[in-house]
């Protein structure tokens, strides 16, 4: 680990040590078949004198409100995991198959997808030249101004089956369902006006700005694959895809289906969970990677989970939740959640039913934001409390400092009431907001 990454880890402790006990309050939003030890849920004395951890200190500053989110929410079937991730709006107007049938019927809409199929051929015809590429997959704005009006006249009404069957339930335009007195053709507006925003940012940075030897081969790929009846914004999607690919930046998708992977052992046992009976939902242990790419697991990634292990071994939660991609160093090959998974297992125990993980976080922020996302997509409650425990120092982070990033960079707080509850522990419960997708980040969205 580096000197300067040292020395910044070492004050933020040393701040933690003096100060993270005084916080102890509230950092409440201002808005909108395991072995386990024989005990019932909720009963056990938590080694170390933190036995007091209580979900009680962090109520909600404002009540939930699903805007239509309905938990267990399954998108369309999809052609790529990674586009899925990314956009889920265009799997919904491609993968439904009554979506798709509508789009198709449409003589304009038709016709636009037709001459947007013909300019993949055009494109194939450039041989990677970046500029000719371009000129030919890039959408033109009179397409997609006309694409949308139609988008709005065709689904833009709150009974049509696109907003009340897809858009409202799957939770993932939550950023456009609670803006108060917006109408679905506004909310249906606002999440083409940002699928299409970012996928054409995406073909810029990850395709048209490659050299030929690398373009040509990608464009060739979507030319190859690309459905015979491809809607209009299909072959600049699978281009960005295809880009990011050849970039080794799948992380967003890498894992998927963790429901059918991962974390399919502790979903199955979740359906069977009674959250009443459990203090909090989760124990989540965010992720430290470390600098060494040979390293598999930093030592202070095992500190965090051998703390969380007691409040699991307490049955405070039902479940550990490790969280962390593959973040340090850049581009290594150990995802910090699946590396403390296996540490959980290896050296305490801890049956793979208990564990849930998240192998895409990338900070602090999303730490929280993907696991109450997880959670709440499987079925928590969303007032049951989440408890977050991790070092000292990222402690007090969470509870004194992180508030302003998430703002800044979530455009969101993710909870509506959080505490700290000592110097390594905090707890939260979530806001909607954490359901939304978001892909301004391709590599965690």
């Amino acid at each position: 680990m580096d000197v300067q990454r040292n020395v910044r880890q070492g004050l933020l402790a040393a701040a933690g040590f003096a100060v993270a006990l005084a916080l102890g309050g509230s950092f409440a939003c201002d808005s909108g078949s395991s072995s386990m030890p024989p005990a019932e849920p909720g009963t056990g004395e938590v080694p170390g004198g933190a036995s007091a951890l209580d979900p009680a200190a962090c109520p909600p500053a404002f009540p939930w409100d699903a805007h239509g989110f309905v938990a267990r929410y399954e998108l369309p079937a999809a052609r790529d995991p990674l586009g899925a991730r990314l956009f889920p709006l265009f799997t919904i107007l491609a993968g439904d198959p009554a979506n798709r049938a509508a789009l198709a019927a449409d003589p304009a809409l038709a016709a636009l997808s037709a001459a947007a199929r013909e300019r993949v051929g055009q494109a194939v015809a450039c041989d990677g030249d970046p500029a000719c590429v371009s000129g030919a997959l890039a959408l033109d704005p009179a397409d997609v101004a006309a694409a949308r009006e139609w988008l709005i006249a065709e689904f833009g009404a709150p009974a049509t089956a696109l907003v009340s069957g897809h858009l409202l339930p799957s939770g993932a335009f939550m950023r456009w369902a609670v803006i108060p007195g917006e109408p679905a053709a506004a909310l249906l507006g606002s999440a083409y006006d940002d699928a299409i925003g970012h996928v054409t940012e995406l073909a810029a940075s990850y395709a048209f700005g490659r050299p030929p030897e690398v373009l040509a081969p990608l464009v060739e790929g979507v030319a190859e694959t690309l459905p015979a009846d491809a809607l209009w914004f299909e072959p600049i999607e699978a281009l960005a895809i295809a880009g990011l690919r050849a970039d080794g930046r799948d992380e967003a998708a890498r894992y998927e289906p963790l429901d059918d992977g991962e974390n399919a052992a502790a979903l199955a046992r979740m359906q069977r969970i009674d959250w009443s009976a459990w203090r909090f939902g989760a124990i989540v242990v965010p992720g430290q990677g470390p600098e060494d790419p040979d390293t598999v697991l930093s030592p202070l990634g095992r500190q965090r989970c051998d703390v969380a292990v007691k409040r699991w071994q307490a049955r405070l939660a039902p479940f550990l939740f490790t969280s962390g991609g593959h973040v340090h160093p850049d581009r290594t090959r150990y995802a910090e959640a699946l590396e403390m998974k296996r540490y959980l297992m290896e050296a305490h125990g801890v049956p793979e039913d208990a564990i849930l993980v998240d192998p895409h976080a990338r900070h602090t922020t999303t730490n929280v934001r993907n696991t109450t996302r997880l959670l709440l997509d499987a079925g928590m409650p969303p007032d049951t409390a989440v408890l977050v425990t991790s070092d000292i120092g990222q402690s007090f982070y969470i509870a004194a400092l992180l508030k302003p990033r998430c703002e800044r960079e979530l455009g969101y707080v993710p909870w509506r009431g959080g505490a700290a509850l000592g110097r390594t522990d905090s707890c939260l419960r979530p806001t909607p907001d954490v359901l939304f997708v978001d892909a301004s980040d391709p590599l965690d969205p």
